[in-house]
């Protein structure tokens, strides 16, 4: 995972032995990290190991966004929507950059256009955010 991510934070790849990531079946999403704790759903084990890994992705490295903001007392994004708030583009980026080497650009691009949907981006901001979302590919 971490060659195929290749976080750019300047730290060891070998810091990812370090994250917990455990599976819940009491969590209300696919996915969550807490204190650099990783939480994935129960329900991800029946999907494909790529499909997994994807989530697995994005929550690391938001693992690592706790482990450089620990010393902050408040979410600096709060009043930001999810899809304009920089940890979670950043964490979309690189998960969009593991689903393009292991599933393909078709995948990625139908992937893109269901997440932009789903977060209600207007038509005429989709090819924007688009743009970023696959700005580490």
């Amino acid at each position: 995972v971490g060659e195929a991510v290749n976080f750019g934070t300047g730290k060891d790849v070998s810091i990812l032995d370090g994250i917990p990531i455990d599976f819940s079946d009491e969590i209300d999403v696919s996915a969550k990290t807490i204190n650099s704790r990783i939480l994935l759903n129960k329900a991800l084990l029946s999907e494909p190991f790529e499909i997994l890994m994807r989530y697995a992705v994005h929550e690391l490295v938001h693992s690592i966004q706790h482990m450089d903001a620990s010393t902050l007392k408040e979410d600096p994004y709060a009043k930001d929507d999810y899809l304009d708030r920089p940890d979670e583009v950043e964490a979309f980026q690189y998960q969009i950059k593991f689903d393009n080497k292991n599933r393909g650009e078709g995948e990625v691009t139908e992937y893109i256009e269901d997440l932009l949907d789903y977060h209600d981006i207007p038509e005429d901001e989709k090819s924007v955010k688009k743009e970023e979302l696959l700005e580490r590919i």
